[in-house]
């Protein structure tokens, strides 16, 4: 940005998911100028499946090339002054990286965490991997009749990262522990571009001290982690899962930025946009950016796309949906008590405001099921291509063309005797059950493209009627939901967003950008530090409204849907029912 004319602030927003990792520039308006998007990859062991691994390196080159070609783009667009990139935030996913301390050679440096801890490459443990069953199951045990279930709908599951810290304490040589730093995958971003992997620059971040007073004193009562994560359990928490060496030495095994203290009993939660540091010269020269860019404190992406959605003087009555892989469902509020099925309240991520959260494993993540798993998808592919379509919209289009040649008011009826539960990766709400797997009544001979057009259609009905359910779990706990704020991949899908209004009867509101909605979140995070301001404050500012689809029938396809729905309840817990009962005749 040498030479040009320098403007208004930007800022930048790194939101690293699944498949792919994004950078944004925002204005002070909280207008996006340009988005960037590189790919990255995971390594699905295949003798091993429940083991899902990445490489922080990959990514941070993804990062890189995301944030430049950004900047490049947003210099390249706007007319009159650049902006001057002040802020910087990183959303990422609830996975779990893990570094070694080279203490002869100053760095941190990648440590293997694939099956049989063999590429050093691979020191990333993604958040669907589920190589920790037993840990789990153990864990739960440990804290039978605790409290502190309660706050994670019931029970740990394997996507959470305690149990896959204990998988991975109990597995790694005692050698090596020593010089081992666990770290939230957002953290591990803010503290790459703080000290890139200059282990001195770590000592002195990691005690990190700037008088910016914006720390929660605890995620709960009982003090334990936003989301199950890592900062904010108690020593005697840690004790009880059987982490005990988390808490050694200043809790020295969990990579933070976080206040400077000795003799800590839980590791504070800057809450969401807190200032904690500002990027080192190499990181700096590395992304084309200032020395004096802010680093704003980072979350878990689904919180990102809750802070870039809704609007702050809404907050307690939108439920906001971000829909990507998974879907996690999040609400604020003031309302002390806990609901079967739904993880908090937890009081770390905002100030004044308890924040509750239900979800899905899989929702796109089931749609690539699906197209990985058909014969017809080759198919698909050829034919959307001819019609110059992506595939959603060729099935979309397929879909409605069916009804037509068959007469039908509504394309629901193509499959009104297909019924999918399709919680392939465990379910997190309601039943906060990490054994529960899809099934499917109406299974056939046919593999045509028809049958995959269905089966698609089947996975966009379920994802609705699970949303339904959460919903009405929440309402059972005294929540007021008036409208759904959706964001994420899944929001582009028109006739998702249409089904979903129709059978959760709300309205849902899609939002600007809305593909883009984590990735701006995380740059009004950089926003918010930059300004030294509440992200509650940047929210109500910054934030507006978008479209409002409402879409509602009182007539016999509402009739027909809510008896799908009860029919998809059924089958969930009928499926609860058939464990029990093999369970029982094995054990008698």
């Amino acid at each position: 940005m040498e030479g040009e004319m320098m403007g208004d602030q930007w800022f930048i927003g790194v939101d690293v998911g699944t498949g792919s990792a994004r950078a944004c520039v925002s204005d002070n308006l909280g207008k996006v100028l340009a988005v960037s998007e590189r790919p990255i990859s995971g390594i699905n062991h295949p003798k091993h499946f429940e083991f899902i691994t990445q490489s922080s390196t990959e990514i941070w080159e993804a990062v890189k090339e995301a944030v430049k070609e950004a900047i490049r783009d947003s210099i390249s667009c706007v007319e009159g002054p650049v902006g001057v990139i002040s802020g910087i935030g990183f959303a990422a996913t609830c996975s779990l990286v893990v570094l070694q301390v080279q203490e002869d050679e100053g760095k941190l440096v990648p440590y293997a965490v694939d099956f049989e801890f063999q590429n050093k490459d691979q020191n990333i443990v993604l958040w669907m991997d589920h190589r920790c069953d037993k840990e789990t199951d153990e864990i739960n045990d440990a804290c039978k009749d605790d409290p502190i279930l309660n706050y994670i709908g019931g029970g740990f599951l394997p996507e959470m990262a305690i149990p896959k810290l204990k998988y991975l304490i109990d597995h790694i040589p005692a050698k090596d522990l020593e010089k081992i730093l666990f770290m939230e995958f957002h953290d591990y971003l803010s503290i790459k571009a703080a000290c890139d992997d200059d282990l001195t620059l770590y000592y002195k971040i990691s005690n990190f001290d700037d008088g910016y007073d914006n720390y929660s004193n605890t995620s709960t009562k009982i003090k334990m982690a936003l989301d199950g994560s890592l900062k904010g359990w108690s020593k005697d928490y840690f004790q009880k899962f059987g982490l005990a060496k988390l808490y050694e030495n200043n809790f020295q095994l969990i990579g933070r930025l976080g206040p400077k203290s000795d003799n800590l009993n839980y590791l504070p939660l800057p809450y969401a946009g807190s200032k904690i540091g500002k990027v080192c010269p190499s990181i700096a020269s590395q992304l084309g950016i200032p020395e004096t860019t802010v680093i704003g404190h980072g979350v878990i992406d689904c919180y990102a796309g809750w802070i870039s959605t809704v609007c702050a003087k809404d907050l307690s009555n939108t439920l906001s949906m971000v829909a990507g892989t998974s879907t996690c469902f999040l609400i604020a509020h003031n309302i002390d008590s806990f609901i079967p099925g739904i993880w908090g309240p937890f009081s770390g991520l905002i100030k004044d405001y308890y924040i509750s959260e239900g979800g899905q494993s899989a929702t796109g993540g089931l749609i690539e099921h699906l197209f990985n798993s058909h014969p017809a998808y080759n198919e698909l592919i050829k034919l959307s291509t001819l019609e110059n379509k992506n595939v959603y919209q060729f099935l979309d289009d397929y879909l409605n063309l069916l009804a037509k040649e068959q007469n039908l008011p509504t394309v629901h009826y193509l499959t009104k005797h297909m019924f999918l539960y399709g919680d392939i990766l465990g379910n997190r709400t309601p039943y906060n059950n990490p054994q529960m797997r899809g099934s499917f009544i109406g299974e056939s001979n046919d593999l045509s493209i028809k049958n995959l057009a269905l089966k698609y259609l089947c996975i966009l009905e379920f994802i609705s009627f699970e949303t339904k359910q959460i919903i009405e779990t929440l309402e059972k706990g005294s929540h007021k939901i008036d409208k759904i704020s959706i964001s994420g991949s899944q929001s582009q899908n028109v006739k998702f967003v249409q089904m979903l209004s129709l059978i959760t009867s709300k309205p849902v509101i899609i939002g600007n950008n809305p593909k883009y909605t984590v990735v701006r979140g995380a740059s009004l995070i950089g926003n918010a530090a930059y300004q030294g301001k509440d992200i509650k404050d940047v929210m109500k500012e910054l934030n507006v409204s978008g479209k409002v689809l409402n879409y509602s029938d009182n007539g016999i396809l509402k009739q027909f849907l809510d008896t799908k729905y009860q029919i998809m309840v059924d089958m969930a817990e009928s499926q609860i029912r058939y464990r029990k009962l093999i369970e029982t005749t094995l054990n008698s």
